[in-house]
C-alpha cells in the first residue's frame, strides 16, 4: 500500500505541476486579484521590505528561486506559489491516506487532493506571485504532521502480540465497577490511534513537534495562520491523546514554535541596509511592530457594515470544485471515518477562516478562504470513501465478492474524474494569468518613453508595483535615477524619510495631506526632472497640464507648468 501512496502523490504533483504550469504568469500580474505581486517579486529579487507584514519567510525563499531556477526573474519567483500549491494537494492526499483504509481511502484521498488543487481559489494563487499558496502548503504539512502523531501503521504480528499480550497491571490498580471493564483494543487496517493502542508501543512525540515548528514558520509568512492555530488547538485537546501530553513537550512545542519566528530580524537587519524597497523603514521597535503586526491596515477591520461583507460566505469556499463535492464535504463530516477530534478542528477552521473573511475587509479576501477549502476537501474524501465503502459492502451481500473488490474501485476511479474534470476545465479559464500581458506592456511602455531621470508619481497598487519591479530589474541600468513615488505613502514619515536618504537631490516636502504633500513634491521637482503621473490628477490640475502620454486602461500623463497658471504656493 505504500508504494501505491508514494506512486499516486507522485503522480498527483506532477498533474498539478504540469497544469499550473500551463496557466501561470510570466512576469508581474494582476490576474485573480494579484496587484501586490510586483511588490513581492521586486522585493524578493532584491532582498527588500514589501508591504506589511514583511512577509520574511516569502521574501528569503523567493530570493532562492531566483537565483537557482531558469527563466524570467518574475517566473522563478512564481514558481513558488507553483510548487507549494502542488505540494499542499500531495500532503492532503497523504493525510487522508494514512486515515482511511483500503483502496477506497486511496480513491477518497486522491479525490481530495484533485478537489483541492483544480479549486477555483487555489487554482488562483497558484499561478502568480502572492503568499497565500506558501500558507497553504505550510498549513498543509502542520496538519499532515498531526495526523502522523496521532495515526500510525503497526505490522499485523505486532498487533496481534499486543492483544496476546497485554501490559501487566501494575500492583496499585483496581478492577472497575463490573460491567465497567475497559473493553479489549481493536485495530483497522494496521491503523492505531496514539493513547488507545492498549499494548502497543505509542509514538513518539516527533511528529508534533515538527508541526509546533511549522505553525511558527508559517507565521513569518502570514497572520492568516491564526487559522491554523486553531486547528492544531482543537485537534490535540479534543482528542484522547490530549492526556499523554506532558509539560516538556509542550515546553518543547513551544520553543520550536518561536524558533521561526527568529526570521523577522531579518527586517531591521535588511533595513539597516537601506535598500531600495524598505516599507515602514522597521530600524526602531516601534516602526517594526508597525510593520508585523499590520498597523497600516487595521482600518480593514470591521471596516465595512457585517451585512455587506456577510455576502462572501456563498458561494464562498462551498462551491469552488462543484456541487459534487460539496455534497460529498458534507456526508465526510455526517458519515466520513474521521476521529471526533479530527471533525471538531476542520469545522472550527471554516468557521474561523470565514470570521476572517467576514470581519477583515480587503479586496482580494479569495486568497484568504484557502484554509477553508483546505477542510472542506479533506471532508470531501472522507465522505467519498463513505460512500465507496457503503457501495462495496452491499455488494459483498449479494455474493458478489470480486466485482465488489474491482467493480466498485473502478466505478468510484471514473467518478473522482466526473465530479472534478468539468470544474478543473471551467477553473482553468477563470483562473489563467499566462495571458495577463497588461502590467508587462504598462511596465515596458512606460520606461520605454521616460527619461531617465524622470519622476513617475504613481497611484494604485497594482500599476505603482509593477513599476517598482520593472525599475528594479530590467530597467535599473538603463534609468538609474529614475523615481517612482507611491502618492498614497506621502501621509507617512518613515516614506517621506527614505525618499531624501535614497534621493538626496530630489526635494521631498514635509509628510503630510496626500494631495498637498504630492503637490508641493511636484511643484519643488518640475523644473529639474521630467515629471509623469498615472492619471490627471483633480489636484495639479489648477496648476500644471497634462499631455498624454499614451492611453487605454493604464495611461500615462507628461506634467508641465501651465501658462500663466497660479502656482501651488498662491
Amino acid at each position: 500500500m505504500r508504494k501505491a501512496e508514494a506512486l499516486i502523490a507522485l503522480c498527483l504533483f506532477a498533474l498539478f505541476v504540469l497544469a499550473y504550469a500551463h496557466t501561470c504568469s510570466l512576469s508581474v500580474s494582476w490576474q485573480n486579484f494579484s496587484e501586490d505581486s510586483g511588490d513581492l517579486l521586486a522585493a524578493a529579487y532584491t532582498l527588500g521590505i514589501p508591504h506589511p507584514t514583511g512577509y520574511p519567510l516569502y521574501v528569503l525563499l523567493g530570493r532562492v528561486l531566483a537565483l537557482a531556477m531558469p527563466g524570467s526573474i518574475a517566473f522563478r519567483i512564481t514558481l513558488l506559489s507553483l510548487l507549494c500549491t502542488s505540494a499542499a494537494a500531495v500532503f492532503v492526499f497523504l493525510t487522508l491516506a494514512r486515515l482511511l483504509p483500503g483502496r477506497g481511502g486511496l480513491l477518497g484521498a486522491t479525490l481530495a487532493a484533485l478537489s483541492l488543487g483544480f479549486s477555483v481559489h487555489v487554482w488562483s494563487q497558484a499561478v502568480v506571485a502572492e503568499v497565500y499558496a506558501l500558507h497553504l502548503f505550510l498549513m498543509s504539512v502542520a496538519v499532515y504532521c498531526l495526523v502522523r502523531w496521532t495515526h500510525t501503521e503497526v505490522p499485523p504480528g505486532e498487533i496481534e502480540r499486543a492483544r496476546l499480550d497485554p501490559p501487566k497491571e501494575t500492583p496499585r490498580a483496581r478492577p472497575g465497577p463490573a460491567g465497567l471493564e475497559p473493553k479489549p483494543q481493536t485495530a483497522t487496517a494496521g491503523r492505531v490511534e496514539r493513547g488507545e493502542s492498549g499494548g502497543l508501543p505509542l509514538r513518539s512525540s516527533t511528529y508534533l513537534l515538527a508541526a509546533a515548528y511549522v505553525v511558527g514558520l508559517s507565521f513569518a509568512n502570514h497572520m492568516l495562520s491564526v487559522v491554523t492555530v486553531v486547528f492544531a488547538l482543537l485537534y490535540v485537546l479534543s482528542g484522547p491523546w490530549r492526556g499523554r501530553l506532558d509539560v516538556r513537550t509542550c515546553l518543547w512545542a513551544l520553543f520550536l514554535f518561536a524558533l521561526p519566528l527568529t526570521l523577522y530580524a531579518y527586517l531591521p537587519l535588511r533595513s539597516m541596509r537601506d535598500p531600495h524597497l524598505d516599507w515602514g523603514n522597521p530600524e526602531t521597535w516601534d516602526q517594526l511592530r508597525w510593520v508585523v503586526t499590520g498597523a497600516q491596515y487595521r482600518f480593514r477591520l470591521l471596516g465595512k457594515p457585517l451585512a455587506e461583507t456577510v455576502s462572501r460566505l456563498w458561494p464562498g469556499p462551498f462551491l469552488t470544485t462543484g456541487w459534487l463535492v460539496a455534497l460529498l464535504a458534507l456526508a465526510g463530516l455526517l458519515g466520513g471515518r474521521m476521529t471526533g477530534a479530527l471533525r471538531i478542528a476542520l469545522v472550527g477552521t471554516i468557521l474561523t477562516d470565514l470570521a476572517a473573511v467576514v470581519f477583515y475587509d480587503i479586496p482580494d479576501f479569495l486568497g484568504y478562504l484557502l484554509p477553508a477549502i483546505l477542510a472542506l476537501s479533506l471532508l470531501a474524501g472522507a465522505g467519498f470513501h463513505r460512500v465507496v465503502e457503503t457501495c462495496g459492502v452491499l455488494l459483498e451481500r449479494t455474493g458478489r465478492a470480486t466485482l465488489a473488490r474491482h467493480g466498485v474501485s473502478l466505478v468510484a476511479g471514473l467518478l473522482v474524474v466526473a465530479a472534478i474534470a468539468p470544474s478543473a476545465r471551467e477553473n482553468r479559464k477563470v483562473t489563467d494569468a499566462s495571458a495577463d500581458l497588461h502590467p508587462y506592456v504598462f511596465g515596458r511602455a512606460t520606461f520605454t518613453i521616460v527619461e531617465p531621470n524622470a519622476l513617475i508619481v504613481s497611484e494604485y497598487d497594482g500599476r505603482t508595483f509593477a513599476l517598482w519591479f520593472f525599475l528594479e530589474t530590467e530597467y535599473k541600468d538603463t534609468h538609474p535615477d529614475c523615481i517612482v513615488v507611491l502618492k498614497y505613502l506621502l501621509v507617512w514619515p518613515w516614506y517621506v524619510d527614505n525618499l531624501r536618504e535614497l534621493h538626496p537631490d530630489l526635494s521631498v516636502p514635509e509628510a503630510g495631506h496626500m494631495d498637498t504633500a504630492m503637490l508641493r513634491l511636484v511643484a519643488a521637482n518640475i523644473d529639474t526632472r521630467p515629471v509623469y503621473t498615472v492619471r490627471d490628477d483633480p489636484a495639479l490640475i489648477p496648476f500644471f497640464e497634462f499631455k498624454p502620454v499614451f492611453g487605454g486602461l493604464t495611461p500615462l500623463f507628461k506634467v508641465e507648468r501651465a501658462g500663466g497658471a497660479r502656482t501651488p504656493n498662491d
